[in-house]
C-alpha cells in the first residue's frame, strides 16, 4: 500500500500528458507510415512497368530510320502499282497495246473487243476484254506477256487448240480492273515498253490433233499400194481420193510428212503426233 502510495504521489498531470504525447505519436506512426510503406511498394512497381515501357520506346526510336525507310520503299511500289494500272480513261491505249503487241509475234488478232464501262452501274471498275489470235508457238509468249503488262488484267476464261500445221488459236477473256477517276488527267498509267520474249516451249503434243485432220487417216482414207525402201529413193506410193501420189521420205501428205519406210507400210508424222499406215491398208 505504501508503494502504491508513493507511486500515486509521483503521477503528475506533467508525466500524464507526456505519456499521452508518446501514445499519440505511437497512434500517428503506425496509421500514416505502414499506409506510406503499402505506397511505396506500389509506387516501385509503377516506376518498374514504366522502366519497361521506356525501354519499348527506346527500341521504337531506334528503329525509325529502319522504319522510315520501309515507309519510302512501300511508298515507291504503291506509286509503281498506280503506274501499271490503267484508268476507264485509258481504255483505246489499253486495246491498242493487245493488238500492237500481236505484231512484235507475227500472230493475226481475229477478234478484240470489249464491254463498255458503265461508272454508275460498275463501281468496282472492271471492264471485261475478249479476245481471239491465232498464230504459232509464239502465241504462248504473247499471253504471257500480257499478264506481266497489265497485273490487274485477270484471266477469267481461256480456250487453245491446236489448229494444225504449227497454228494454234487462244480464245481469251478477261477482267480489266481499273481506276475510277474524275477526269483524265489523274491517270498516273504508263504506256509499258513493248518487245518481244523468248518463246515458251510448248509442242502440238501437248494439244493432240483437231479431229478434222485425224478423220483424214482413218482406215480405207488412204491405201498404201507400193514400197520402196532404202536409198535416196525410199518412198511409197499412196491412194487418196482415187489420185494417186508418190510421196519420198521427209515428203508431204496434207498435214503428215513421211518419216520412215518399213516393210509393212510406212509411218508419218502429223506434227508430232506418229501414225502408221499398212500396206493394202
Amino acid at each position: 500500500m505504501v508503494q502504491l502510495q508513493i507511486i500515486r504521489e509521483r503521477i503528475t498531470w506533467q508525466l500524464v500528458a507526456i505519456i499521452a504525447v508518446f501514445l499519440l505519436t505511437i497512434v500517428i506512426a503506425v496509421a500514416f507510415l505502414l499506409p506510406a510503406r503499402s505506397n511505396i511498394v506500389k509506387l516501385q512497381a509503377q516506376i518498374t512497368e514504366l522502366e519497361k515501357e521506356e525501354e519499348s520506346l527506346n527500341r521504337i526510336v531506334r528503329q525509325k530510320p529502319v522504319l522510315e525507310e520501309r515507309e519510302r520503299e512501300i511508298a515507291l511500289r504503291v506509286r509503281d502499282l498506280g503506274a501499271g494500272i490503267p484508268t476507264q480513261y485509258d481504255l483505246p491505249q489499253v486495246m491498242e497495246v493487245l493488238a500492237q503487241l500481236r505484231s512484235f509475234y507475227g500472230l493475226t488478232l481475229e477478234k478484240l473487243d470489249h464491254v463498255p464501262l458503265n461508272p454508275s452501274d460498275n463501281q468496282d471498275g472492271i471492264i471485261p476484254i475478249m479476245l481471239t489470235i491465232t498464230g504459232n508457238q509464239s502465241l504462248f509468249s504473247y499471253i504471257q506477256q500480257l499478264q506481266d503488262l497489265f497485273p490487274s488484267m485477270n484471266v477469267t476464261s481461256m480456250r487453245w487448240d491446236y489448229l494444225g500445221r504449227g497454228i494454234y488459236e487462244a480464245r481469251v477473256e478477261a477482267d480489266l480492273n481499273v481506276f475510277l477517276v474524275a477526269r483524265a488527267s489523274a491517270s498516273q498509267w504508263e504506256l509499258p515498253f513493248l518487245r518481244r520474249t523468248d518463246p515458251v516451249a510448248i509442242t502440238s503434243a501437248s494439244f493432240g490433233l483437231p479431229f478434222r485432220i485425224v478423220k483424214e487417216y482413218f482406215p480405207g482414207k488412204i491405201d498404201v499400194i507400193g514400197l520402196v525402201q532404202g536409198g535416196r529413193g525410199a518412198g511409197a506410193l499412196l491412194v487418196k481420193d482415187r489420185e494417186r501420189q508418190w510421196v519420198n521420205v521427209g515428203g508431204r501428205l496434207d498435214d503428215a510428212t513421211l518419216s520412215s519406210v518399213v516393210s509393212d507400210g510406212v509411218w508419218l508424222n502429223i506434227d508430232g503426233v506418229p501414225l502408221k499406215l499398212t500396206i493394202g491398208s
